[in-house]
């Protein structure tokens, strides 16, 4: 499958004890991490942390697990994100044929004065303007774009969202934590 789809909003969550919130920190950091290690980090047993991580899959909150790829580092040396206004009636047209294009990695259907947000890999300028003047403008339903060129990426630690604390400790000021 290219691409999945994950409406966001209006569904309740259940509350996440600190061992929970430190177990889905420890695999944001590293999904590969072994359950051993797991274990002696987090003080529990190897089949205690099975089962929690199983109920976390169940549950939808581990929604899956991928590698994070560096785009430069295999040959995409531009990033950028590009907004697009789209005709209401063309809406399903265009998110489908956004899915088939290479260079596009993601997309998110937003508010706001534009529609749709889609992140680009450029092998160069040249590119990522073939992708703009070329295979956007294919397809049809697409208004207006703004592109936005990404000068330098930020991954943030999930630990603050989780009320976790570097050193794996329960921050109790984070909205997660108020059990």
């Amino acid at each position: 499958m290219a691409c999945y789809s994950r409406c966001t909003g209006g569904v309740g969550m259940r509350k996440l004890d600190e061992t929970d919130r430190r177990i889905l920190l420890a695999l944001t950091r590293n999904a590969r991490i072994k359950l051993v290690e797991l274990s002696k980090m987090l003080g529990i047993s190897v089949t205690a942390i099975q089962k929690r991580i199983a109920k976390l899959e169940e549950e939808g909150i581990i929604d899956g697990y991928s590698a994070r790829l560096n785009f430069e580092k295999m040959g995409y040396s531009i990033s950028a994100f590009i907004r697009m206004a789209v005709e209401p009636s063309m809406r399903e047209h265009v998110l489908k044929e956004l899915s088939k294009l290479d260079t596009i990695v993601e997309f998110y259907e937003v508010s706001g004065d534009y529609d749709i947000i889609a992140r680009v890999v450029a092998r160069d300028i040249a590119d990522l303007r073939d992708t703009l003047l070329t295979s956007l403008t294919k397809i049809g339903g697409i208004r207006k774009t703004s592109t936005m060129v990404i000068m330098r990426e930020h991954i943030c630690d999930l630990g603050k969202l989780l009320g976790v604390n570097d050193d794996g400790q329960a921050n109790k000021s984070s909205a997660l934590s108020q059990d």
